[in-house]
């Protein structure tokens, strides 16, 4: 009598990123010791949104982070499933990939900030309003502004 058992592993979840989030890919390779200068060691990521596939792959570049590190962030603008590789002209960092799913946005969290017209906008279409002021100008004036300016 013959018995046959199969096992097999359970899946690896893949890793969740909210919409909007930061998936982030963290990578070995060249550091100081072993290259010139690793900030000019080329990197890109490719993402692809695969379940539903919609819209065109993203090419988003990467950096050294010092220590023989190397990132690329990516901020996913639809839910779903996304894969990726990376590309690089070192070869310890060239044809890396994964996958990972995109979920709901954060509570509160808007999206990017994005142009229409001649506006600015949230993805959610929420106005957006920039405030900001040009103080290099300040530290050129007289004491006089600067405490004018102060109170």
């Amino acid at each position: 009598m013959w018995a046959l058992t199969l096992t097999s592993a359970a899946p690896t979840p893949l890793s969740s990123v909210p919409l909007y989030g930061q998936y982030e890919i963290t990578l070995a390779g060249p550091s100081e010791a072993t290259v010139a200068n690793p900030f000019e060691v080329e990197l890109s990521a490719t993402f692809t949104h695969t379940e539903p596939p919609t819209g065109t792959p993203i090419v988003v570049g990467g950096f050294y982070d010092g220590g023989g590190t190397y990132r690329v962030r990516f901020s996913p603008p639809a839910e779903g499933e996304w894969k990726y590789t990376t590309a690089s002209s070192a070869a310890a960092l060239d044809g890396s990939g994964g996958e990972f799913h995109v979920v709901k946005k954060a509570a509160g969290d808007r999206g990017p900030v994005v142009s229409k017209g001649s506006g600015l906008y949230y993805s959610d279409f929420t106005p957006h309003v920039s405030v900001g002021t040009t103080c290099y100008q300040w530290a050129s004036k007289g004491f006089d502004m600067q405490a004018q300016t102060l109170e």
